[in-house]
């Protein structure tokens, strides 16, 4: 019987010059040499190559809800006498694409995400309140529902109820931003129940003086819509612990001139300017019937004597620009020697409709701030969140956080002041037209959060390459000869897998992705709650945990990666399990870090938390012991640090580091959100030493020092690379997580 080569063999064969007599023996050691390398590749490697974020994004989910009914039937809610129902019945019907969702309710007004809008939707066999809900959908397209859906109340408002249509899957599938008078009050999970055809009550009751949520983060694997918001609607837009007077500048100012030489602690003082004062205005107003307007002077506050910014307090207020030239401070000691605590301004962009909010902190300009459309009511909200000098400063506008700064030093006693308005700082020059609106000074009550991080995949895949670069590299670098190179890496080529998909829309598409074996390996860390207390995280899954490392069991699935068959010697296995890092050739105890039933959990000291999940694994043993006399190296064992940060403000961060070979895919929440492209083939095969060891026995491939890493979230959470080799980013501790990573 006559056997036919592979197909890289062949390209090969046809590549060598069949005259040579050591031909036979070349093409004798290449099944060995296709064992060997590809084998190399079984789990990668990242280093140096620049991480790089994906050039489009993924589909946005499946269109549309589900079709799938049940035999329950909806029940419907009724407001009570005095309340607010907003059930979209009054709209017309427009079969599952209606009309859009804006500003149709006196007392709401719903909105999503740039491009995005919500439509009215009508499916009979869906709805709560029939005949119609709302869905998401991208503007002059059809519904996808699973976009974010923005509800801004014109009055706060107590005792809100909504429903949740069409809901497939169980457990967290969206969050809901509830945010107040005084900024974010909570994080609550949307907890599924698969209820489909029955509507899934969301209860926010517990909530008070709630002026917009932002339901987020949707999972569901169809999507999901909403109906049937009922509410009691406030008369006030204050917050209990707001200590300034008039926050809503409803009274009119109490008093005008020149900057008052004495603390005003009862209200507003106008201060004027050679052509005017400020004045109490009815267009353009956020909440309730006035807004404070900035064509001349500024306004200026005191807070009470009691008033301590050493202490942690949240400073809001809501604007509505149509100039740039206006400034927002919170001062301490203004009239005397001013330090500025935390002030935002607003600078030109490109466009004539929309400004740059330019964000300070301790007198340090702080990257990051949004631009914003001018002529729309914004918020801009500063938390503090420790005690005493190095207190972090969250930032966020419109309740997205978007930066963070710090107060380096204490912060000196003596009066706080708010200066709004033209006269307010460095950027107050040229003409201002600006409204402000609920302003909010006051210390952080204790109190709960919770949260969830998200689902984080990481994947590894050894990706397509090209053969006659990789032998040339191999020839260059390690010194191999151009045969045996050509060989090798037509081996290596002719196992590289598929590319894994942009996106795993739900639990079915990512089960078939691991168990088609196609992967170098993956780590698989779930959603997770997190629990906030006076800004400390104090809970993960409703287990407690301290300061340091905790020894929790939380939810993680991971491989080791398998190496296809493929092309390889006759009789292989489709699929080989790669083999795991049991004991460092160096005598060290690190291999104790990687590839636990667990991930490590480190609260630290500033109240976030870090979950660090370590992974290692290098070829299947028979491969390797093949590879071994052919390349004269041992294999290295690949490795990836996979660690989750978040903290109480709702920053979230994931940064993954790994080996340089091969390339790796970071997933939050089901789309691939940037990648780490395999490099360095030759530097990493000689990273396993010229000593064959045991089966578990080996070394970590650290060499050249660890590059960037891929990351994916809040730039304020961002990890750092520790200094030095790639030893260290792996070990350093003890507040980079048990395993260290960073600092």
């Amino acid at each position: 019987m006559i056997r036919r080569l592979s197909t890289p063999l062949l390209a090969v064969r046809d590549a060598l010059p069949m005259s040579t007599p050591a031909t036979k023996k070349v093409v004798y050691r290449a099944l060995v040499l296709n064992l060997v390398l590809v084998a190399l590749t079984i789990r990668p490697w990242v280093g140096p190559a620049s991480a790089v974020q994906p050039s489009a994004q993924p589909p946005d989910g499946v269109p549309g809800l589900s079709s799938q009914s049940q035999s329950q039937h909806a029940v419907t809610r009724v407001a009570s006498a005095g309340q607010v129902d907003i059930n979209f019945d009054d709209l017309p019907q427009g079969g599952t694409t209606g009309v859009p969702v804006t500003n149709q309710y006196p007392s709401a007004t719903f909105s999503s995400i740039s491009g995005y809008v919500n439509y009215v939707s009508t499916q009979p066999s869906l709805t709560s309140s029939p005949p119609n809900f709302i869905c998401t959908g991208p503007v002059g397209g059809a519904i996808d529902c699973a976009h974010d859906t923005i509800v801004d109340f014109t009055t706060p408002v107590s005792g809100l109820t909504f429903d949740a249509i069409g809901v497939n899957d169980t457990g967290t599938v969206a969050n809901i931003d509830v945010f107040g008078t005084t900024g974010l009050l909570a994080t609550v999970p949307v907890v599924g129940r698969a209820s489909v055809s029955t509507p899934e009550l969301q209860d926010l009751s517990s909530y008070s003086n709630v002026t917009r949520i932002r339901i987020y983060n949707i999972t569901d694997a169809a999507g999901i819509g909403w109906d049937d918001f009922i509410f009691n609607q406030s008369s006030t837009c204050t917050g209990t612990s707001n200590l300034l007077g008039n926050p809503g500048f409803e009274s009119p100012p109490v008093g005008s001139g020149g900057a008052p030489p004495q603390p005003v602690t009862n209200g507003w003082f106008a201060v004027t300017s050679p052509s005017g004062a400020p004045a109490q205005s009815t267009s353009p107003v956020h909440c309730g019937l006035f807004a404070g307007q900035v064509t001349n002077g500024y306004w200026v506050q005191d807070a009470p004597p009691a008033f301590d910014p050493n202490m942690p307090f949240e400073f809001s207020f809501w604007f509505n620009a149509s100039d740039r030239h206006n400034q927002v401070s919170l001062i301490e000691n203004w009239r005397t020697a001013p330090v500025y605590l935390i002030s935002m301004g607003l600078t030109a962009t490109s466009s004539s409709n929309e400004f740059q909010v330019l964000p300070v902190v301790d007198g340090r300009t702080v990257n990051g701030g949004p631009a914003i459309s001018a002529n729309q009511w914004h918020q801009f909200d500063a938390i503090t969140q420790m005690n005493g000098a190095g207190q972090s400063v969250q930032l966020r506008v419109d309740g997205v956080p978007i930066a963070s700064g710090k107060f380096i030093g204490q912060r000196p006693t003596g009066t706080t002041t708010v200066v709004m308005g033209a006269q307010g700082g460095a950027n107050s020059i040229g003409p201002t037209n600006v409204s402000y609106d609920d302003v909010s000074l006051g210390p952080i009550a204790p109190s709960t959060r919770v949260f969830s991080t998200p689902d984080v995949k990481v994947v590894q895949y050894i990706h397509h390459l090209s053969a006659a670069q990789c032998a040339r590299d191999l020839v260059n670098q390690i010194g191999f000869g151009k045969p045996q190179a050509l060989l090798a890496c037509g081996f290596l080529s002719a196992t590289a897998n598929p590319t894994p998909p942009p996106r795993f829309q739900d639990n079915q598409s990512w089960s078939s992705f691991v168990n088609s074996d196609e992967y170098r390996g993956y780590v698989h860390v779930p959603p997770v709650a997190i629990t906030c207390e006076a800004g400390s995280v104090t809970a993960i899954d409703n287990m407690s945990v301290n300061v340091g490392t905790n020894a929790i069991s939380l939810p993680t699935d991971y491989s080791l990666g398998y190496t296809p068959g493929r092309g390889l010697a006759p009789g292989l296995p489709a699929y080989s399990a790669a083999e795991p890092f049991v004991s460092d050739a160096n005598g060290s105890t690190v291999a104790a870090l990687f590839d636990n039933a667990q991930p490590f959990v480190t609260v630290r000291s500033n109240g976030s938390v870090l979950i660090s999940y370590l992974s290692a694994s290098r070829i299947a043993t028979v491969e390797r012991y093949l590879a071994a006399p052919l390349l004269g190296y041992d294999a290295p064992y690949i490795w990836t640090v996979t660690q989750i940060r978040a903290d109480c403000a709702g920053n979230q961060n994931v940064s993954v580091a790994n080996s340089e070979f091969p390339t790796t895919n970071l997933y939050v929440n089901g789309v691939l959100k940037s990648w780490y492209s395999q490099t360095n083939l030759p530097q990493f095969i000689t990273e396993g030493g010229k000593t064959l060891n045991p089966p578990g026995v080996g070394f970590l491939a650290l060499k050249p020092t660890c590059g960037q890493s891929i990351t994916s979230g809040s730039q304020s959470l961002q990890a750092q690379p520790f200094p030095g080799s790639c030893a260290f980013t792996v070990l350093a501790g003890p507040y980079g997580g048990a395993t260290g990573l960073y600092y």
